[in-house]
């Protein structure tokens, strides 16, 4: 046999693509804020004379490069071309017929497409006369109204909008191919960016240009404010994709206090891929219902960044590597709380307030960037959405540093410029229309929305911090519980059990005295939930006679002591 197994790998049908099919609902493809991964289309372990089907829209008239990479172990492989209508010619092979030693060898094809001036479908079959490798159907539709598009509507209530947004540019990984590996004909990818028709209010820089492979490419777009027109945008990227379409609206929206409403489908994706540098997320919202619901991110790895509530009316939060133990709340549907998740100024705990309020504390570790970008609305789990939110959000910020509860309090009600060190987003939601919302900061974390979230301009949020700053007694059942301490046996022999029931999430450590005031040990110096907590006692060295336990608890309403005395007895 001249071959065993020789794969044939589609590159035109490569795309870049964002990771949002979630949760069984599709999503749009050919987004380039979100930082998008490339998907191969490697067709493996397939039989021979299986014909197989490459779909391609066109412009009519336009042209196109593309290319596939063959190879074999040994012989000869020859193109058989079939097109139809037969007396049309736009599809042309080149080499049609070449010679591969396998690995040492590999051919790339050019496959060079000239769209017909006559919109219809146009059908050809690539066939190796020596069978072996896979027939393959090509169908072109050209067409004026792509059906394979982005639609994207921008809300403008000023003269200009930018939006930067990235091209992630990755080589192929074939690594499961004893083949090839990283394999491209060029080091770089060529763009082109065409505007249909050429018009006055809509410009991208740089339109044209190369992408060297592992380079992430950044692109200006700029909006100026025009009402109700449109225009098709076309980005052709060789050698491995298809082209993609864009279809820009642009409408005039007048300046008011905007806000979104969720309906537990539709999302806001931010691009924004959480790192260890990032400490704070905060919003506003008002939930429709008690149930799961959350804002943020967690890749099933040490990079959660998220804060919501739970279906008991628990709190949901997560970052690094831990995750908050359950938390309940009281919150009321319909009624307008502000969330924050935060760190510790020296990171050694998560902490959480709602309503500037903390209600829970506890220790965590982050580890890498995550590998999901952050979500509005919902919780990004890379491969799900989950946690999605029904009701108002407003006023979204994420910050790459920690805030105290005095800044947490100032951002509430005096919004940031945007130019604040260590805001990475910040969304006012002050468009009051279309699919894009733009982020103050002047980076590429502009927010997508996907499933049209609602704007709304009609219901106003809190805005006196003598009412929304409220108690712990609010957001925390049980929060008239006192702080109490015990032993048991009392006295003891050798060990004992010390408990204590903690009225709120805070800081405890636990010590040993002797009867002189001296301090003999440390038991516990570490951040704890609330509710009845449990310290094993066991020194079988510890001398007769009689000791004190003291409890230290520190929350942010102040530090509290706690003391009983034991008694150490060999009887």
């Amino acid at each position: 046999m001249k071959s065993t197994v020789l794969l044939l790998l589609f590159i035109l049908l490569s795309q870049v693509l964002f990771p949002q099919q979630k949760g069984g609902v599709s999503s749009p493809a050919f987004d380039l804020t979100e930082q998008p991964k490339v998907i191969s289309s490697e067709i493996k372990g397939v039989q021979v004379g299986v014909t197989k089907t490459y779909q391609l829209e066109l412009f009519p008239g336009q042209v196109f490069n593309g290319w596939w990479y063959n190879w074999s172990n040994g012989g000869t492989i020859s193109c058989v071309q079939k097109e139809y209508p037969e007396d049309v010619t736009w599809l042309s092979v080149t080499p049609k017929k070449f010679t591969s030693t396998g690995c040492d060898s590999i051919v790339p094809v050019k496959y060079y497409f000239v769209a017909p001036m006559t919109e219809g479908i146009y059908i050809t079959t690539i066939a190796d006369s020596l069978k072996n490798w896979d027939s393959v159907r090509v169908e072109l539709t050209v067409t004026k109204s792509p059906k394979n598009c982005t639609i994207r509507k921008f809300g403008v209530n000023q003269d200009f909008l930018t939006y930067k947004n990235y091209l992630r540019y990755t080589p192929f990984n074939w690594a499961d191919n004893i083949c090839v590996q990283d394999y491209l004909p060029v080091d770089t990818l060529l763009y082109n960016f065409n505007i249909n028709p050429g018009i006055n209010w809509l410009t991208i820089s740089p339109s044209s240009g190369k992408i060297f492979r592992n380079q992430k490419k950044d692109f200006q777009t700029t909006i100026q404010k025009k009402l109700s027109d449109s225009t098709w945008v076309l980005l052709e990227r060789n050698y491995y994709s298809y082209p993609a379409f864009y279809h820009y609206f642009v409408r005039e929206t007048e300046p008011k206090e905007y806000m979104l409403q969720f309906n537990g489908n539709n999302v806001i994706s931010t691009g924004y891929y959480p790192g260890n540098s990032t400490k704070t997320l905060m919003y506003w919202v008002r939930f429709d219902e008690i149930s799961n619901q959350a804002v943020g991110v967690h890749d099933g790895e040490n990079h959660r960044f998220y804060l919501g509530i739970q279906n008991d009316n628990s709190l949901f939060a997560g970052m690094g590597n831990s995750y908050t133990p359950l938390t309940s709340l009281n919150l009321i549907p319909g009624k307008w709380y502000h969330m924050a998740l935060t760190t510790s100024a020296d990171s050694d705990s998560a902490l959480v307030y709602i309503n500037a309020t903390e209600v829970s504390r506890f220790a965590y570790s982050f580890s890498g960037e995550s590998k999901a970008n952050l979500y509005i609305a919902a919780r990004n789990d890379l491969t799900t959405w989950g946690y999605l939110i029904k009701g108002l959000i407003d006023e979204v910020q994420v910050w790459e540093k920690p805030l105290s509860r005095s800044e947490i309090i100032k951002y509430m009600f005096s919004p940031p410029e945007g130019n604040e060190s260590g805001l990475a987003i910040y969304y006012p939601f002050n468009e009051g229309w279309g699919n894009f919302t733009k982020n103050s900061v002047d980076n590429y974390y502009n927010g997508i929305l996907y499933y049209d979230p609602v704007w709304i301009d009609s219901i106003k949020r809190p805005n006196d911090p003598s009412i929304i700053i409220t108690s712990v007694k609010e957001n925390i059942q049980n929060a008239g519980k006192t702080l109490m301490l015990g032993c048991r046996p009392n006295p003891f022999n050798k060990s004992a059990e010390i408990t204590f029931n903690l009225p709120e999430n805070g800081k405890v450590i636990l010590q040993l005295f002797d009867i002189r005031g001296t301090l003999v040990k440390t038991l516990l110096n570490t951040n704890m939930t609330y509710g009845v907590q449990t310290y094993s006692f066991n020194d079988a060295t510890l001398r007769e006679g009689m000791y004190f336990v003291k409890l230290a608890f520190t929350n942010s309403k102040g530090r509290f002591i706690k003391s009983i005395k034991i008694i150490r007895s060999d009887l």
